[in-house]
Order: C-alpha cells, then structure tokens, then sequence
C-alpha cells in the first residue's frame, strides 16, 4: 500500500538558489540500498522551471515543464522546500513539505494546478520489485485542464467498448498501483462514466517488461487534437506518451521585402499543406488577396498564416516569388506535438527559409519574447530592452546576424523600448519603438527590411506583442 498526501502552496519571495538542472545521476530503479529514492515532476502547465531544495541545497533543480528529476537521499524525515525560477529570482511555491521516507522507499513529488495555486501530490511506497513479463502502473491525475476520467488499458487487439476502467480518478488524485502484462498495449482516457467521450488514445504501444511507472495525466500544450499526455516516470527516466493523432503545426511567414508574394507549399509523402494566408493577428478568412495557386498558397510581406496541423518527420518546404517559376526546396523536420515557424527571407534572387521550433507555453506571471534577424540591410545587431519602469532590469541580445534567432527572453509584463544598433559602428539601424510584454504572452518578433528592400528597417511582431511605431521621447509627449 502507497500513502498518499495532498499539499496545499503558496507563494512568498525568497533568494535565487540555483541555475539549470542538478540532478543525482545514480540510477534508481533497483535503488540503493538504505536510501530513498526521490523523484520531482513538474506538472504544472504554466509554471516556471522548479526546484525542489533540502537543507539550503538544491536537491533537484531547473525542471522545466513535463521533465521530472531524480535524487538517491539518506533515509530521514526529509525537510523539503519547492521553489519557481522566475524572472525576480526563486519564489517559494509551498510551506515547507515534511515527508518519512524510509530505506528502499520511492518518493514521487508532483507539482500540479495552476503555478498561482500549485498543489504538490505526494506518494510514498517501498519501492517494488518486478517481474521480467510485467508491468507496474500508477496513475496520477495531474491535467487541471480536464474534468473525472476513466482509464482504460487494454491489449493491442482491444476494442474500447469491451473494457471496464482500471481507475477513475479526479484532478490530484492517484490510483492503486497495477500490474499489467508486458508488450504491445493500448490506453485511452475518456470522461467518466461516458465511453463516447475519449480524450486520449495511445494507439498501440509497447510497454517494457520489468518497469515500474509512476504515469501523470498532465495538460497539452503542444500540437494535438488530445488535452493531455501521459508523463511516465520509471523512477531514473521519463518519457510522454502522446495521442496516436497527434502530428505537428507549422505557420509560414513572409519576410522577404524584396517580394510582395510569395508562393509556398509544404509537402511529405502522405500529405500537401498550402494554407490560405492571413495577416498575423488577425481572423482566418480568405481576402481578395490570398488566394490559391494549384497546391500552392500565395503570401503577400509582412503576413503570416495560421498554425496548420503537418505530419511529424521530414517535411519538403517550396517557395519562390509569385511572379517567377524560380522555385527553392529545402528540407525541414518536425517533432512529434511540436509547434514550428517556416519564415521565408532574403533576397529574390535567393529566398531561403529559417525554421525554428516555437514554444507556445504561457508561463504565469510573465511574458516570453524571441527576436528573430531577417533583415539582409542590418548586419550584425545588438538589440536592447530598456524598460520604461526603471525598477526592471533591461535586457540585451548580443550578436545577432542574419537568419539567427535568439533564446525566449523571460520577461517581466510590462512596457519596453526597444532599440536595434549594429555592432559595426554602433549606431541604430531603425527608430526605437515601444513594445508592451503582456503577462502570460508568448511572442515572436522579426527584424526585416523595409518594403522593396529599403531603409528604415522594420519589425513585425507575431502572437501576442503589441508594437507601436513611436519613439520613447513621442510616447512621453
């Protein structure tokens, strides 16, 4: 039998205790013995990366969103204190969490809801030997996004009408542990009480005989028509196991200023994307503007299209100018759930495509933005924001050239001035404009020509920025 406790947090300000992730690499499967085995999970779709601290020590740090971490402790009543990284340094997210765990026990800590209102569901059990033809689960219901369900598990060959659940759980609450023959498997989550109601759907999967999973329902935020995935833990290593109909997105972008369309095509082996184009921000519809060509979308400067669903794996990407036959193919691969954007730059005579992975997840409390360098009249910049509340600490991005992205920049809401200077002799490539960083965006931003590849430069904001071309001294006026 595995107790199990439920955690009430809140939050205070506390110092910065850590960096990136720290974690104990002493594998812990079949444990060592006389220690417990600890593992944290961030489940929290919204939070910031977590660290879990023991003793003024980071016990595991740096878990990002659907990563867990692994630690061998000393059998002892563990004092333990979860914290959130953000932008003003750690947070502490609980009262301090007091949990027995003796020799060989398994201790799984999972933070879930909300990061405003993270709860931490905590099991305790002696960890369990298994055999080599079975596997152990433990389901955990970690999604605040969805409502009671049943779980349902069945052999490959199953249909879903002829299996009773294995668990129907509420939102925080865990199963008994089961154990369920080894190889070819399949899961589904429907509605409780309501088989017509599926949410997920494994399709079929292999489970490997001997593993002993801690399973958690936690919310998607990624690509997929499902509003969960399965995050397994084996107690020395995780994985997600996603909806079989789940593929990846990908939106196209016009940043060529040299070209006032463009025709694109994004093509594997099963399947052809040319989505009609609208202009970022704004209602899909179709405008007089965009129209079909064969398989082809065309794209006029400055817009972007929808997300458009595509098939995982190795993508071929066609562009060339709506006025020419000066076709350019390059290759692109999307993850499994993941989110990306085709951005189509340069000059005519020579359009290439950037594709970079997106991060879609708001995150609570603050604001994510990413700068992307288009522009073939820029060189090399540096581009700074200063923030109009003085008490925040500006932010730079160093060196960016042409057709490189930087990293999400963590920032605090608010309003910034931005400033765009070259690295060559210093000076400022564009007028400074003021851009608003709402809590919980996540934006893009692209550095590019002027029309007809002129001077000034411009930027195009994507998602959720809000730009206004005016300079800091107008805005004071």
């Amino acid at each position: 039998m595995f107790r199990v406790a439920l955690v009430g947090l809140w939050l205070t300000l506390s110092a910065c205790s850590g960096g990136g992730s720290s974690i104990d690499d002493t594998p812990t499967g079949a444990g060592v013995v006389g220690t417990a085995a600890i593992e944290v999970i961030n489940a929290s779709a919204d939070a910031p990366d977590l660290t879990m601290i023991m003793n003024d020590d980071n016990l595991v740090a740096g878990l990002a969103f659907k990563e867990a971490g692994f630690v061998q402790v000393d059998s002892q009543v563990l004092d333990l204190q979860l914290q959130g990284m953000m932008v003003q340094g750690a947070v502490n997210v609980s009262d301090p969490l007091e949990i027995s765990a003796a020799a060989d026990d398994r201790v799984s800590i999972i933070a879930a809801d909300v990061f405003d209102q993270l709860q931490t569901i905590v099991l305790v059990e002696p960890r369990a030997e298994v055999d080599s033809n079975q596997v152990r689960l433990r389901w955990v219901h970690a999604a605040t996004n969805t409502a009671m369900v049943d779980i349902l598990v069945g052999d490959a060959a199953a249909s879903l009408n002829d299996l009773a659940p294995v668990a129907t759980l509420g939102f925080t609450e865990a199963a008994e542990a089961m154990l369920w023959s080894e190889g070819e498997s399949r899961i589904w989550i429907t509605l409780a009480g309501d088989p017509e109601q599926v949410l997920f759907d494994t399709g079929v999967v292999s489970l490997t005989g001997g593993s002993d999973l801690v399973v958690s329902l936690v919310q998607n935020t990624g690509a997929g028509p499902a509003p969960v995935v399965m995050l397994a833990s084996t107690g020395n290593d995780y994985f997600v196991l996603r909806d079989q109909a789940t593929e990846a997105e990908v939106r196209v972008v016009h940043a060529s200023a040299q070209i006032d369309q463009i025709a694109w095509q994004l093509s594997s082996d099963s399947q052809t994307v040319a989505a009609t184009a609208t202009t970022s921000g704004e209602d899909s519809e179709t405008s007089a503007d965009d129209e079909r060509v064969g398989t082809e979308s065309l794209l006029t400067f400055g817009q972007a299209t929808p997300y458009e669903r595509v098939v995982s794996g190795t993508n071929t990407f066609g562009v060339r100018p709506a006025r020419s036959e000066q076709r350019q193919e390059s290759l692109a691969s999307f993850a499994l759930g993941g989110s990306y954007s085709a951005i189509v730059f340069n000059t005519a005579d020579a359009l290439k495509t950037l594709v970079l992975a997106d991060d879609r997840r708001a995150v609570a409390s603050m604001g994510k933005l990413r700068w992307v360098h288009t522009a073939t009249l820029a060189g090399v910049v540096d581009i700074e924001l200063q923030p109009v509340d003085s008490d925040v600490t500006a932010s730079v991005v160093n060196r960016l050239s042409l057709a490189e992205a930087s990293d999400y920049l963590v920032l605090v809401p608010g309003d910034y001035e931005v400033v765009v200077k070259r690295i060559e002799d210093g000076m400022p490539v564009m007028d400074p404009i003021l851009v608003n960083v709402a809590t919980r965006s996540v934006a893009t931003a692209l550095l590019l020509d002027g029309a007809d590849l002129t001077t000034p430069l411009a930027i195009i904001a994507l998602d959720e920025l809000a730009a206004s071309e005016q300079d800091h001294a107008d805005e004071a006026d």
